[in-house]
Order: C-alpha cells, then structure tokens, then sequence
C-alpha cells in the first residue's frame, strides 16, 4: 500500500496528463453547484447543497473512472453516472449533511442564546462526533462510483476501510481540506479544476486502500496456510 504522499504524486500526475478531462468534469460539476452560489437565497441554497455536492461529486468521480478505462465522450459518462447513481449518492449527502447540520445549529444556538461553559463542551464534542463521522466516509462516493455500491453498503465499507487504516485517512481528509481551501481562494480556479482534482484524488485513494486490504488478505491467508501446513 502507498502513503498519502506517493498517492499526491500520482494524483498530480494524472490531473497533468488529463487536464482537459479534469477541466470538463469541474465545469459540468460547477454547473450543477453554481446556482446555490449566484441564484438562490441562502436557506434555499443549502437545503439544494445537501441534495447535490455528493451527487455531483460522484458522477465526477463515475466520468474520471470511465474515461481512464479508454471510455470516450466525457460529457455523456458525467450526466450518465449523475443520474443513474443519484439515488444512491443523495442517500450519503443526505446523511453526511445532516450531521454537519447538528454541530453547526449546536454552535448557532451557543452563540445567541446560551453562552455556558458546559454548553461550549457539548458543542464541541459534538463537533468532534461531526468530524470523526465525516472522515469515516471518505471513501463513500467513490465505492458508489466505482463499484455501484447502495448507500449503506458503501457507508459501512467506507467505515471498515477507516477503522483498518485511520492515520492514512486523516491526513487523506486533511490534504483534501487543504486542496479545497487553496481552490477556494480563487473563485474561477476552484469551479475551473475542483472536481476533476478532488474526482481524481478520491478515486486514487480509494483503490490504494482497496489493493492494501487486499493485499493484507492475501499476506494472512498465506500465513495461515504455512501455520497450517507446519501444524500437519
């Protein structure tokens, strides 16, 4: 298995060699999220967040895979896994937004109304929960992506992959915190390159864990058969 710095390298080299593919997946991604951005009014904008991040990034991830298998018409593959994998991936956007949603409204409600010591620790265990939570699903959208995985088949292996490898899924959900904030920065950049940078990524990363676990499984069958073998 490789550590998150030899996946980086590889993630770099393959937006390199296909920056084109990662323009046009950012720009149908950014078509989809743009409208929460510029259009509609803030309480409206979130509730069309919650239902369409993951969706999107999962039919971002969907065209990626695709067209790394020599699949052609780009375009076509992104709307294609955008709505034959939407019910599955809203179910994980649904789910990861609303735990998002009872930290933030628990630190809403710290700050104008209750301002308490042992409220400020809730608050902020329940941020932990929030956060522990989020990384045990990184690797959600891209099992639903690349495997066709349902919601709760793809939330549970994401957690096993965790509990089997945590540090490497901090510092994976930490550099794709950075990548986000980095994008942010320049408001043409980040809807320009975000998806197809963070498709790539996740996707890279997923299939590292995969081939460790198996990779892993292999190792311990092998021991067994030799305990075994030596035992008979």
């Amino acid at each position: 298995m490789k550590s998150v710095s030899q996946i980086l390298l590889k993630s770099g080299s393959l937006i390199y060699l296909h920056i084109v593919e990662v323009l046009l997946v950012s720009l149908m991604w950014s078509v989809l999220i743009i409208p929460a951005v510029v259009i509609l009014p803030i309480q409206t904008a979130i509730l069309y967040l919650a239902v369409m991040v993951i969706p999107a990034t999962t039919a971002a991830i969907y065209a990626i895979n695709e067209r790394f298998h020599h699949k052609k018409k780009l375009v076509k593959l992104f709307w294609k896994g955008f709505f034959t994998l939407y019910r599955r991936s809203v179910g994980v956007s649904l789910i990861l937004s609303l735990a998002i949603l009872i930290p933030v409204s628990t630190w809403w409600y710290y700050i104008q109304f209750n301002s308490g010591y042992g409220f400020f620790l809730f608050a902020v265990f329940q941020t932990y929960l929030c956060v522990m939570f989020l990384l045990t699903q990184m690797y959600a959208p891209a099992l639903v992506a690349v495997h066709g995985m349902k919601t709760i088949e793809a939330m549970n292996q994401s957690i096993r992959y965790f509990l089997k490898y945590p540090w490497y899924t901090v510092v994976f959900f930490i550099q794709v915190l950075s990548i986000t904030g980095l994008l942010a920065l320049t408001f043409i950049g980040f809807f320009l390159l975000y998806a197809g940078m963070i498709s790539i990524l996740i996707r890279t990363s997923t299939f590292n864990i995969q081939e460790g676990s198996q990779e892993n499984k292999r190792k311990q069958e092998e021991k067994t058969f030799v305990n075994h073998t030596l035992h008979t």
